[in-house]
């Protein structure tokens, strides 16, 4: 207030939660654990639980095992477009609901240090596009590799891998 005079200012404010935290193991192909991830549910689904198509739509994260890309991650969407089929077990096809999952490669002190505010921030960026639709998957995961991502659906998370093993 100077001599009777008034301001305002309108601010967004981002209230800052506990973030969930999730430890999911993944399984390749030929492996009995899963290999389809709800990342937000902590769920991971085997083929056997996937093929009655009710749980697609969950799945925005999948882990595969190939020839040329060995330890990998993919969008469900670039599981279609690579024609991905766990030996004709998961036809594409059938793929009721194909999330587009975005992928950024992340330092491992971005997810030690993770706030609601990083991860989000880290999943907005503009180059997130590894794993999208038939583009490039995460090849080659290793102990200590860190990724933001972005579900079909907008929400933000962050990960690291802890180990690999096969």
């Amino acid at each position: 207030d100077n001599a009777g005079e008034t301001d305002e200012a309108t601010v967004d404010i981002v209230t800052v939660g506990t973030l969930k935290q999730n430890n999911i193991t993944l399984g390749a192909q030929n492996n009995t654990t899963g290999s389809f991830c709800a990342s937000f549910e902590g769920t991971v689904y085997t083929i056997g639980e996937l093929k009655d198509g009710n749980s697609y739509a969950d799945v925005d994260i999948v882990y595969y095992f190939g020839a040329s890309n060995k330890s990998a991650l993919f969008s469900p969407k670039a599981i279609v477009d690579e024609d991905i089929s766990w030996g004709e077990l998961l036809p594409v096809s059938s793929w009721t609901t194909i999330n587009e999952t975005k992928f950024r490669k992340a330092a491992l002190t971005d997810y030690d240090n993770a706030t609601y505010f990083t991860v989000k921030t880290l999943g907005e960026m503009a180059d997130l596009d590894l794993a999208n639709g038939g583009d490039t998957p995460i090849e080659g995961l290793a102990a200590g590799d860190a990724y933001a991502f972005k579900t079909a659906d907008g929400k933000y998370g962050i990960f690291s891998v802890t180990e690999v093993t096969g």
